[in-house]
């Protein structure tokens, strides 16, 4: 890759080379997957609240931390690990690519971090069996399913594993047989699909855990434009292992009386269900106050929306359901009031601009009323 063809990009406190968008450009948009060297401007989001999650997550383990990114692309995350995070010790970084692991030495060196990285070039699976660390952050171009259960293996015990899944439309059920083969899940079409194949990746990342006789906890499991995040503390103890178990089951969904529910039970299932899913929280809202608190100015407010939702039920409703039942789409403005005026409590979702959940108890058919028509 010839020097012109780089071009400097400023994300965070990090300065780095990454390939010129404009020469891989595809019907006049950028595409980073066409580039020699995977770079999303796009993502800018995602690590910008990694950084403060990471931060979050070393201050409530105090010390220090060592973290792999098996995928380091152009190097970008990394590199913003090792300058805005305290405590992060080190950063193993790896790419199977050649003109990644030159772009990465060298977008290190110009932000005077190389002392405190580590770089490979190989297999991510390779690399992950050969490293022992707090933390592995996995941000791969499509799923990172592939990679999970080396990332358990490599991770201390009470490590944190973060992933990023951009295969929405396999994990949110659009691609029936894809969700079967890749995630071992058999999805339905829901208009709560956003949440579910959230639930469905955290679910997977369970089921490789508990494979290896460990469990999860969720920190922070968000949607985002095409992406899917979520961080989760891995306890490598038989008895949370356990606990994990109780948070495995199905999701239901009645199109015609607009009920929706979350059934425990794994591996046993029923016809008609969705799963095998996480059903437990996403977020832990005491992990979120601090991860706020932590927030660059770029995604503070985001991240307050998803603390606020962290305490929320689960399985968001639509407008335009409520809409096939009383004859009219209200709008978020009258839905809230009318909630309010009956004394029920509505969240606002970042799953979808028209969902909302409601506090558990069969509210939503004195809602419906409230708002035109019972149900």
């Amino acid at each position: 890759m010839n020097v012109e063809e780089l071009v400097e990009t400023v994300e965070g406190k990090a300065r780095i080379l990454v390939p010129n968008p404009i020469k891989y450009a595809v019907g006049g948009r950028p595409e980073p997957a066409k580039a020699p060297v995977f770079f999303n401007p796009l993502m800018s989001n995602n690590r910008s609240i990694s950084v403060a999650v990471l931060q979050a997550f070393i201050d409530s383990i105090g010390g220090e931390a060592t973290v792999c990114e098996p995928l380091s692309g152009s190097g970008v995350r990394g590199i913003r690990y090792l300058l805005e995070v305290d405590g992060v010790s080190k950063v193993v970084m790896g790419d199977l690519s050649r003109e990644a692991h030159a772009l990465i030495v060298r977008n290190l060196e110009r932000n005077g971090v190389s002392d405190r990285a580590e770089v490979v070039r190989g297999d991510a699976n390779e690399l992950l069996s050969r490293v022992k660390c707090d933390v592995v952050d996995l941000d791969p171009f499509g799923s990172p399913a592939p990679f999970i259960s080396s990332a358990v293996r490599a991770l201390h015990d009470g490590g944190l594993l973060c992933l990023t899944a951009t295969d929405l439309g396999v994990l949110e059920g659009r691609h029936y047989n894809k969700a079967v083969r890749r995630y071992g899940v058999f999805p339905l079409r829901v208009p709560f699909s956003r949440e579910v194949g959230l639930r469905a990746l955290i679910g997977f990342a369970a089921r490789e855990a508990l494979v290896l006789d460990a469990g999860v906890t969720p920190l922070i499991g968000y949607h985002e434009r095409h992406y899917y995040r979520a961080c989760i503390v891995v306890s490598k103890d038989r008895a949370d292992a356990v606990e994990a178990l109780r948070n495995m089951g199905f999701y239901g969904y009645d199109q015609r009386t607009l009920k929706r529910w979350l059934a425990r039970g794994y591996p046993i299932g029923a016809p008609g269900l969705g799963g095998p899913v996480w059903i437990g929280r996403l977020m832990d809202p005491e992990f979120m106050d601090a991860a706020v608190r932590r927030a660059g100015d770029d995604v503070r407010a985001f991240m307050e929306s998803l603390n606020k939702e962290s305490v929320a039920p689960p399985l968001y409703f639509r407008l335009s359901e409520l809409g096939r039942v009383i004859g009219f789409t209200p709008s978020m403005d009258s839905l809230i009031e009318a909630a309010s005026s009956i004394g029920v409590r509505v969240w606002r979702t970042h799953f979808a601009v028209d969902g909302f959940k409601i506090e558990e108890g069969h509210k939503l058919a004195k809602l419906i009323s409230a708002i035109g028509s019972p149900l």
